[in-house]
């Protein structure tokens, strides 16, 4: 992977790209709507741009692989012209997983969904599940190295100073 600032070398697309997920409403249980939605998104415009890389999701926690789960297949209800992606005979099929079973996967892209933020009464509660464990170093470092040629990272939150 080409490291930050660029996403792209060479016109190619490939690095680490940020996307922010302004509105996105951590509700534990159900895990981060908005951010989900977002993410589903990011994967039609991976299907529309990229249709012969293969892709994967990588959720922070279950409840987020649930919500980001719930979303993309909301699209393919309203999309059923790019099933054919979803195919499970793929070479490398997409796959929708959390820190905890992604090992051994690896795919062209990566979009990473971190999950957390705010809740309704606007608090932060910086609890970070796996990752917060023992152990949640590996964790992470087994997510963000499952991409071959470019990952997007997606969060509801931005640097401390932003946190208030």
């Amino acid at each position: 992977l080409a490291t930050f600032p660029s996403i792209s070398v060479n016109e190619q697309h490939i690095g680490i790209d940020f996307v922010y997920c302004e509105n996105g409403l951590w509700e534990s249980k159900n895990g981060n709507r908005p951010e989900a939605e977002k993410v589903a998104l990011l994967v039609f415009n991976h299907i529309k741009q990229f249709p012969n890389q293969s892709l994967g999701i990588v959720a922070f926690g279950k409840s987020q692989e649930y919500a980001i789960e719930e979303a993309v297949n909301k699209l393919r209800d309203l999309h059923p012209e790019f099933e054919e992606f979803f195919s499970d005979l793929k070479m490398e099929p997409f796959f929708i997983k959390n820190l905890e079973n992604v090992q051994g996967d690896e795919r062209d892209k990566i979009i990473l969904s971190c999950g957390y933020g705010k809740d309704a009464r606007g608090t932060f509660a910086m609890r970070f599940g796996p990752l917060a464990m023992t152990g949640g170093e590996r964790r992470l470092n087994v997510a963000i190295s499952r991409a071959k040629i470019s990952m997007t990272v997606v969060s509801s939150f931005l640097a401390k100073s932003t946190w208030g």
